[in-house]
């Protein structure tokens, strides 16, 4: 089942950030059952080969990726979903334009301006019937746009007006910086701002993102009605997981 499938039926779907360029950790997320893996080409390492790598290991694991670009380009969406992205996420949207712009560059014609080749690896190198690489293209790509400054939350209006947007991500982490408290998404002002967001999205009818550290956080978020949240990163949760053995070893 598709990203957007889920969404439309309205179900909470969970995942993580990949910065690691290892195929095997997303194997490992897929096997854990998580819905979404978010292979980050904004902060991670990751080149376009490995991340071709990681997407033929999600298609085996069966979870769904998403790739965060490096910028909100229609060359850099386009190398992302010719590679096989079921979803692009894009940074730093910040007004209405921009996010026009990322869904027309992750849509074919008519809903778009996607660039079109039958043989790359999303159309199975030529396999697929073209009508049909088209058609269930425009149908199943989602398109993942992030809020994370001052000037997106001041355009929220306008951006809600943008029908072609699957998920609104709001990025807690930039949006603490914009308001001059770089990193302290705890902060009484992040959730004010934040909370003013997923109201105002859910009155749109757009679905709402966000990233936290912990799932003891996501549940505040999917309790005020967010459905698309990323717990963690691969690598915060690997150090994590090697410090509980050192402490519970008392090796510190």
């Amino acid at each position: 089942m598709s990203l957007r499938t889920k969404l439309s039926a309205g179900q909470l779907v969970a995942g993580i950030f990949s910065i690691i360029p290892a195929p095997e950790l997303v194997e490992i997320a897929g096997l854990a059952e998580l819905d979404f893996i978010v292979i980050d080409r904004e902060h991670g390492g990751c080149s376009r080969e490995s991340m071709t790598d990681m997407l033929r290991a999600a298609t085996s694991a069966e979870i769904v990726p998403v790739v965060r670009v490096k910028e909100n380009s229609s060359a850099a969406i386009l190398e992302a979903l010719d590679s096989g992205a079921a979803a692009v996420q894009i940074p730093q949207v910040g007004n209405k334009k921009e996010a026009l712009r990322a869904c027309a560059a992750a849509r074919f014609y008519p809903k778009g301006i996607r660039g079109f080749n039958p043989y790359v690896r999303s159309a199975g190198y030529s396999a697929w019937n073209k009508k049909d690489y088209l058609n269930a293209s425009n149908d199943d790509i989602a398109v993942v746009v992030q809020i994370e400054g001052a000037d997106g939350v001041h355009n929220l209006s306008e951006i809600l007006t943008v029908k072609e947007i699957d998920v609104l991500f709001l990025g807690p982490y930039d949006l603490s910086q914009s308001l001059g408290i770089p990193g302290q998404v705890d902060h009484p002002s992040v959730y004010e701002r934040m909370g003013r967001v997923i109201d105002e999205a859910k009155r749109a009818g757009v679905v709402v993102g966000t990233f936290v550290d912990s799932t003891e956080k996501a549940a505040r978020w999917i309790e005020m009605g967010v459905r698309y949240i990323a717990v963690s990163v691969d690598s915060g949760i690997f150090f994590n997981a090697c410090r509980a053995i050192a402490e519970g070893l008392t090796l510190r």
